[in-house]
């Protein structure tokens, strides 16, 4: 009965986990969404329909836009303080993904638009972009140095204030800068926006300077990448934050799973543990295999206890030493009559 069970449990687990193991990969997030997957979360994806490329995991969000948004995370998403760094670009912050940087590629690829948010907050800290030995920088996919900011795609020395003419003015000229943080004052002040030039997408690594001074201080925040579906829609960079991956939806079911294996694993050993041969010990140790600790169940019928007395001590020691033997008794036989002699 006990190996019957064990089996069927060994049988049952094995189909549960093949039965994980191969549920469905999707090509990307858009396709999740189009089979009906509605919950953000971290999701696999096999890109290349299983070619060269290894499927790998990423954050699907379904919900902040029209299409699927593909997120991809890296190690310098928090505000970072600058100071300390007076030479230009003396700063460097090299990006590290989560996935590979031949993984991003192809979703850059294989979407319709990319963009990433890239903001810098100053006092007394100038980006300079458009000096031609700028302050800062950024550097892109194939590690080019690349002097535009975030909202001034492919206008190099620019940041979006200086696309639409509101940035700030120089205390000196009174001319309009093409960067907030290029007043160098004593006011914070940011420049900020996307960068949406898939081609050269994602930021790997930031440079800053002029943060050397006492009165001089940045802080720099590089959103994760973002990869559309289709058009995309600029959302706040807030909405890119992934929420831990034991909360979503994948990561619950493997908890459940895991939780029923460890149940398995359990109910298997109780029924091996059962085994005449474990009863036996648990019988000779400790008297009744249903009662002992050491047993953790019992098919067959409790054994009860037997209590031993112990042996007594002779109290009289008993010594052949010198003893006299005993005369044997004397052994008497009848007497027989003497046989008459015939006269005749």
């Amino acid at each position: 009965m006990a190996s019957h069970i064990l089996r069927t449990s060994i049988i049952f687990f094995i189909v549960i986990s093949i039965g994980y193991v191969s549920g469905q990969t999707y090509k990307n997030c858009q396709a999740y969404k189009d089979d009906g997957f509605t919950t953000n979360g971290r999701y696999t994806i096999d890109i290349d329909d299983t070619g060269s490329l290894t499927s790998f995991i990423v954050y699907c969000d379904f919900t902040s836009s029209s299409t699927a948004v593909t997120i991809m995370n890296h190690d310098s998403e928090t505000r970072t303080q600058i100071t300390g760094f007076d030479n230009a670009g003396e700063y460097i912050d090299s990006i590290a993904y989560e996935v590979s940087m031949t993984q991003i590629a192809a979703v850059v690829s294989d979407s319709a638009s990319c963009q990433q948010h890239l903001k810098y907050e100053c006092m007394h800290s100038a980006l300079g972009l458009s000096d031609s030995n700028p302050y800062a920088w950024w550097v892109d996919r194939s590690g080019a140095q690349q002097t535009y900011w975030g909202g001034a795609t492919g206008l190099d020395g620019k940041c979006a204030c200086g696309v639409d003419g509101t940035c700030a003015s120089d205390l000196t000229t009174s001319a309009t800068l093409t960067c907030n943080c290029d007043a160098n004052d004593a006011t914070w002040r940011i420049d900020e926006g996307y960068l949406t030039d898939k081609s050269v997408l994602p930021v790997t690594m930031l440079r800053f300077g002029d943060t050397g001074q006492s009165a001089e201080e940045g802080y720099v925040t590089l959103g994760p990448l973002l990869c559309y579906a289709g058009e995309s829609t600029t959302i706040p960079p807030v909405t890119a934050t992934p929420t831990p991956w034991v909360q979503t939806a994948a990561g619950i079911t493997v908890i459940i799973i895991c939780i029923l294996i460890f149940i398995g694993i359990v109910i298997m050993l109780n029924f091996c543990l059962c085994a005449p041969w474990w009863r036996g010990v648990c019988t000779r140790y400790c008297g009744c295999c249903k009662c002992c600790d050491c047993c953790l169940c019992c098919d067959g019928p409790s054994v009860q206890k037997v209590q031993v007395e112990p042996t007594k001590k002779l109290t009289k020691s008993v010594s052949f030493v010198n003893e006299k033997p005993k005369p044997a008794p004397a052994i008497t036989y009848p007497k027989q009559k003497a046989p008459t002699q015939d006269t005749t």
